[in-house]
């Protein structure tokens, strides 16, 4: 009797915890399968800035690439009419000084008494950068 006794509270035992393995493989299924998406979403946006950060140098080193070659020809001749480039060079004014499939640099130029303020931007791709650059006029 006494043994017949202890089966049966095992048995009882045993037949109340009968699902409860599956619902602990549940929740850590769902746990990882949340974590392991939440790590995704991070490397992906990291992978997204990572890719806007490299396009985004070459864009600003065109960009004060130019700024540089503009203070340079304002200096060398003295004037405000600063020709930018080689055989098919552009007169500075808002002009787009270089062009390519991913690359372009342009710039635009107002006076603001005898200071003359220059807004450079480069693009590479879909990276845009601008400097401006505020300098005295030659008179």
């Amino acid at each position: 009797m006494n043994n017949l006794l202890k089966l049966t509270k095992t048995s009882i035992i045993y037949k109340c915890n009968k699902g409860t393995a599956i619902l602990l493989v549940i929740l850590i299924l769902t746990s990882l399968l949340v974590v392991s998406l939440g790590i995704s979403e991070i490397l992906q946006r990291s992978l997204q800035v990572a890719k806007i950060s490299g396009r985004a140098q070459p864009a600003y080193l065109a960009a004060e690439s130019a700024t540089e070659r503009i203070l340079w020809e304002a200096r060398k001749n003295n004037e405000d009419n600063i020709t930018i480039g080689g055989a098919g060079a552009v007169t500075f004014s808002p002009d787009i000084i270089f062009s390519d499939a991913n690359t372009s640099l342009s710039a635009t130029a107002t006076d603001e008494g005898v200071y003359r303020i220059v807004i450079i931007t480069g693009t590479y791709y879909d990276a845009q950068r601008k400097i401006r650059v505020r300098y005295k006029r030659y008179d």
